[in-house]
């Protein structure tokens, strides 16, 4: 049997992808909590509330979601909303 096979190198990159999910969703960066799915990184404060303001302006929430297509790149968002938001 060939070890370095399409199969044995496709449960390889399904065991890295897996431990780099696990990583970014147990991880937080200044009160956000990072995600990886789908292929982007989400962040969500760890505060995030929503409510229902009727019709006109449906779901608002109390703070961004926010996604980039890298860890750095999302690192960099929250740190561009705290500036925005004086914090």
């Amino acid at each position: 049997m060939n070890c370095s096979g399409p199969l044995n190198n496709d449960a390889i990159t399904q065991n890295r992808a897996t431990a780099i999910r696990k990583e970014a969703i147990q991880s937080d960066y200044r009160d956000f909590i990072l995600s990886f799915e789908y292929g982007y990184y989400t962040a969500v404060h760890k505060e995030y509330d929503c409510d229902w303001q009727g019709e006109e302006d449906g779901w608002v929430g109390s703070h961004p979601i926010l996604s980039s297509r890298t860890r750095n790149g999302l690192k960099e968002e929250i740190d561009a909303w705290h500036g925005e938001a004086g914090i």
